[in-house]
């Protein structure tokens, strides 16, 4: 009899170590769902505080702000236009800062710009 109480309070003891075990497991994926949702939103947030004013941008680049804002740079073929002028401009030093200056307004679509250029002047995606 002695043992079946002892295996009782062995099989209560392992339940209880498995029931903590899945709290602080689900504590810890909160606590790191917090965090990514934490580091996004600072991300976001500088580069919100990185944009130009969007009245103050070149008017090719505002361009590529609103064409950024309605579809995806690959299958627009005013982004790639712009593209070209942007290399005739200035080279490729002028097509790096247009870009660095959309990742602050696209940053999920800047990709899509970089494909849709490869291949002008010395860009390459």
């Amino acid at each position: 009899m002695a043992d079946l109480r002892q295996a009782r309070r062995v099989r209560i003891e392992v339940s209880d170590d498995e029931e903590g075990c899945r709290v602080f497991k689900e504590w810890r994926r909160r606590r790191q769902l917090a965090m990514r949702e934490r580091i996004a939103a600072e991300r976001e947030a500088a580069r919100r505080s990185a944009r130009t004013p969007i009245e103050r941008l070149d008017p090719l680049i505002r361009e590529l702000v609103e064409i950024g804002a309605e579809v995806d740079y690959l299958v627009s073929d005013r982004a790639r236009e712009i593209g070209v002028i942007l290399d005739a401009r200035g080279g490729l030093s002028e097509m790096q800062d247009a870009y660095h200056e959309l990742i602050n307004w696209h940053n999920e679509n800047a990709r899509g710009l970089s494909r849709a250029w490869n291949g002008i002047g010395h860009w390459q995606a």
